[in-house]
């Protein structure tokens, strides 16, 4: 079988997983799987595998021992005699009796191994976790402002309890985006307000991996968690940290913040329409009470009626100087009685049942 993509030819504009089999229709449905959202390559012989390796073709390598011309430990053992600066990482594959899987986890010439046959789940699994190793390997290229920004971030999502994969969701979209300048404003401006921000991304994430949406649109909703309240910067801080209702003065500064963060991020080029409409709409209810211009039922996207569950999720278990916060079951009890009125039934129902899940 010639080498070939699942695809026809990797695509340039995506980063390329190289799976490296005797048989490569074995691994034909998790290649399929992973197309989605990464470009994949096929390939039948250890020639090729090590060719594509070498020559930095793919990001992400699974190599099978039994490979015809160069054995797969043959081509990892080449590999790492190229010492290249920037090796792909690899998960070794063979029969749990195979002498070659064993030399490679003893020289640790792979980043994993994984013995075959096994269900296709288990595969996808190790392979997802080889893509977010090499998300992490690449925050230490990022720019100082965004470095220190995914530090922070990193803090903040371990604080939450956030899921590791929700949370490398989050921080690649901090990572992918020009977000820097902003965020770090936010940050300077109200600390609370930023902290708030990256909660609501990782909920947002977090929902959207348990639901099965593809991992660019959790990295998509992570980003519009982030940006949501950036018109808060808007908004004076005595008012912001007020512990007690706001006055008839007050109350309209706190509604225009929605108008604020629409217009800041209206006026980029790179950030997709639906992100600036979830920052517009997320404070609006399905019963017209909410701002900035009253939208009623259909007229508000269900990405900004998931954005209002997340947001309000969020504000009930965040802790604020003036208060302790809520306990998981009182703030959803809490949230049901605003089922129908102002927030959506069946979305807040998932969302309650993928944030009571565990770990």
């Amino acid at each position: 079988m010639a080498d070939a993509s699942l695809a026809g030819h990797p695509a340039r504009d995506r980063r390329t997983v190289l799976l490296a089999d005797p048989r490569p229709d074995r691994l034909r449905p998790v290649g399929e799987a992973l197309a989605r959202e990464l470009a994949v390559e096929l390939v039948h012989d250890g020639g090729a595998a090590f060719e594509a390796m070498a020559c930095g073709r793919c990001f992400v390598a699974v190599v099978a021992m039994a490979l015809p011309a160069l054995s797969g430990l043959e081509v990892l053992r080449r590999l790492a005699a190229l010492r290249l600066q920037q090796q792909p990482l690899v998960l070794a594959l063979g029969a749990a009796d195979d002498v070659r899987l064993k030399v490679v986890e003893t020289h640790g010439i792979a980043n994993g191994t994984q013995a075959v046959p096994c269900p296709p789940g288990v595969l996808l699994r190790r392979i997802w976790q080889l893509v977010d190793r090499d998300v992490e390997r690449r925050w230490s290229r990022l720019p100082p402002v965004q470095r220190t920004l995914v530090g922070t971030a990193r803090g903040l999502l371990g604080q939450a309890g956030g899921a590791r994969l929700a949370g490398i969701q989050v921080v690649e979209a901090l990572s992918a985006r020009l977000m820097g300048e902003v965020l770090t404003s936010l940050q300077a401006y109200h600390d609370y307000t930023f902290a708030h921000s990256f909660r609501v991304a990782t909920h947002l994430a977090t929902f959207a991996l348990a639901t099965g949406m593809r991992r660019t649109d959790a990295e998509l909703l992570a980003q519009a968690g982030l940006l949501h309240d950036i018109g808060k910067t808007a908004i004076p801080v005595a008012i912001l940290d007020k512990p007690g209702p706001l006055d008839s003065s007050e109350w309209p500064v706190v509604q225009r913040h929605p108008v604020v963060a629409a217009d800041a991020l209206g006026r980029s080029d790179s950030l997709p329409v639906h992100l600036i409409r979830i920052a517009l709409q997320h404070h609006e209810r399905l019963d017209g009470s909410g701002y900035p211009n009253g939208l009623a039922g259909t007229q508000i996207d269900e990405p900004s009626l998931l954005c209002a569950i997340a947001d309000v999720h969020t504000a009930l278990t965040d802790r604020r100087p003036y208060r302790d916060p809520l306990a998981q079951d009182q703030a959803f009890a809490r949230m049901r009685q605003l089922a129908g009125s102002q927030l959506e039934p069946a979305l807040l129902r998932r969302y309650e049942a993928v944030m009571r899940e565990p770990g």
